[in-house]
């Protein structure tokens, strides 16, 4: 019996496809098979493709479409050839662990679930950044509040995980086609069929970071496509009637879907257009309670929030303040993120005094340097400041908070308060390198399930 279906959708990659296949035949897990699928590719992909099939013809299996369908029908047409237990996504030219396929099916078997995933390596040239995709806090039996959360918050990626087969065929759970974004109006599904999902906490997974992969042109409506998936899921959940129209999750899912879009406008200064911009603009508008809501902090960006605010208020204004590239000035400010949180903030500290537990943060960037602004303005609950970052070291913050290594001050350390989730799994492995005993705690998590569980339930 095949334990797990891999699918690999092939465009433009003969450059690191080889990467990709070789990490796959070579999985220390013998019952897998790996389903190549060309979309109408027009390099010479498909002669490694061969050479693959030939060599391994009890392993590997290639489609070759005659038709480009984009990466999402593609990988549609390799979930209905599968005939693995679970299936698990590859993008062609990201490459795996040998151990992955064992590692996370071993705990689907222990667990009976029905996703595992892992967290995986960003890498751009040669270097390699540790990526949380789903907090801890997440992972386990699913109910009302969890499924929120993942919605709402969790990575929305296909890949670095192994999905049960039934799950996508019997909720008939496939990718849009001729869609960027396509995981995205896809996956929350996911979490809405799924009984479970545990996690295997190593990054098995190596994502690499092309610059044209992802890269469109000035002008091109591609910028909008974040915007456009987030519509498809909402859509599909209220088609579906998982959720009302006016529910947490469809608010939250739409509302992020403008604010990151207009990240991508802002980062990338494509011109605007008028009609979808007219179109964000009304839903905003319907959500004018969209800055209280606790998901939206967790998942957008102070330059899109300015925008957003002065969309509500005007179009033209808006459109005025972006053409004079206004918004590239504003600069990523947490004040208010922070003052949001703050009386949260006080039951860590006041927990920690209680417990004789002494505390630092992790991060002595724009967010480590809000966070003591906003909550530790006297220097009275956060000992140090510890980066990576050596030629900060021996430096101050704004608030006269002392930068240092965690190397050299660890000793004095109970328990780090950890500024950012994405590269929370990272930044605690790197701490646990040095010393294992020493507490963690991702801030960002915290603040978003404070009230859920107890202050010691969220310290790893």
């Amino acid at each position: 019996m095949v334990k797990i279906s891999i699918v690999v959708v092939v465009y433009n990659v003969e450059e690191y496809l080889r990467d990709c296949l070789e990490s796959l035949v070579n999985q220390t897990m013998e019952d897998i098979e790996i389903i190549v699928v060309n979309d109408d590719s027009p390099d010479h992909s498909d002669i490694i493709m061969r050479e693959y099939e030939e060599k391994y013809p009890t392993k590997v299996r290639c489609i070759y479409l005659e038709k480009n369908l984009c990466l999402g029908g593609a990988r549609n047409k390799g979930i209905l050839v599968a005939k693995g237990e679970y299936i698990m996504f590859v993008d062609s030219d990201d490459y795996v662990d040998v151990s992955m396929c064992q590692k996370l099916y071993n705990v689907a078997m222990k667990k009976n679930a029905d996703i595992v995933c892992c967290d995986y390596i960003s890498k751009l040239g040669q270097k390699e950044v540790w990526m949380d995709m789903y907090p801890n806090q997440f992972m386990g039996k699913l109910d009302k509040n969890k499924r929120k959360m993942l919605i709402s918050v969790a990575s929305a990626s296909s890949v670095a995980k192994i999905i049960k087969t039934d799950i996508i065929l019997k909720n008939n759970i496939f990718f849009p086609e001729h869609m960027k974004y396509e995981d995205i109006a896809t996956t929350p599904l996911l979490w809405i069929y799924a009984e479970n999902i545990y996690k295997v906490k190593e990054p098995l997974y190596i994502y690499r970071r092309r610059e044209n992969s992802i890269t469109l042109s000035e002008n091109s409506i591609g910028h909008y496509d974040r915007y456009y998936a987030m519509r498809h899921i909402c859509e599909e959940f209220i088609q579906r009637g998982i959720f009302g129209q006016d529910s947490d999750e469809i608010r939250s899912l739409y509302v992020s879907g403008i604010l990151n879009t207009l990240n991508i406008l802002i980062e990338r200064n494509t011109s605007l257009d008028d009609t979808i911009i007219a179109e964000m603009r009304q839903k905003l508008i319907q959500d004018l309670n969209y800055r209280n809501d606790p998901f939206l902090y967790f998942r957008c960006y102070p330059r899109s929030l300015a925008m957003a605010d002065d969309l509500i208020n005007s179009q033209a204004l808006c459109e005025e303040k972006f053409e004079q590239g206004s918004y590239k000035k504003v600069k990523n400010k947490f004040e208010d993120y922070y003052e949001k949180y703050k009386n949260q903030t006080k039951k860590i500290f006041e927990y920690c005094n209680k417990k004789l537990i002494k505390v630092a943060i992790w991060g002595a960037g724009d967010k480590g340097n809000d966070f003591l602004k906003i909550c530790d303005a006297g220097c009275e609950n956060i000992r140090y400041v510890f980066d990576s970052n050596k030629c900060k070291w021996g430096s101050k913050m704004e608030t006269g908070h002392r930068i240092e290594g965690f190397i050299k001050h660890y000793m004095d350390i109970d328990l780090i308060l950890v500024m950012n989730k994405v590269y929370f799994n990272g930044i605690s492995a790197e701490i646990k390198s040095v010393n294992n005993e020493m507490k963690v705690l991702n801030l960002d998590v915290y603040y978003l399930l404070d009230g859920y569980k107890n202050i010691e339930d969220y310290i790893e």
